[in-house]
């Protein structure tokens, strides 16, 4: 299982059967799974710049699904135009720029905070001389071996 998505990729919600939605509804997509294998633990959605989560728990639960049903494709031509140009390069610094994937560091901490935060220190003044801090965009060090010897 990946541990981190690029832009553009999918994570599978993890013990469901992996559905490919994007929006606001995959979220409760992966809900309702959950509820219906009798699941229970966090649920996490990402996107973008937005990060919600729950803890699922035990108890009776009824999904009911109203959706519509497939649609056959429309026997209309499709009109080639010009495709859109766009550089990935380019792309990769704005959203770098939008998002600000960094965590606030102090010089005399080894921790960071994210988001970034002011602190209050032993006089009770308020300190906010932290630098921004890029976050690792890849995982090296995987959850399962943090601690073993």
């Amino acid at each position: 299982m990946p541990h981190i998505a690029s832009i553009g990729t999918y994570l599978p919600c993890w013990g469901t059967e992996h559905r490919r939605t994007a929006g606001a509804s995959s979220g409760l997509f992966a809900l309702a799974a959950l509820a219906e294998s009798d699941s229970i633990g966090p649920l996490v959605a990402v996107e973008q710049a937005s990060l919600s989560g729950i803890t699922v728990a035990s108890g009776e639960t009824q999904v009911i699904r109203c959706e519509r049903g497939a649609r056959p494709v429309s026997d209309g031509a499709v009109t080639r135009g010009a495709d859109l140009q766009i550089s990935p390069a380019a792309y990769e610094r704005a959203f770098e720029a939008k998002v600000r994937w960094g965590a606030g560091k102090y010089a005399d901490s080894d921790g960071m905070d994210l988001p970034p935060r002011n602190r209050v220190d032993d006089s009770c003044a308020l300190s906010a001389d932290h630098e921004l801090t890029p976050l690792p965009r890849t995982i090296t060090d995987p959850p399962s071996s943090r601690g073993a010897a």
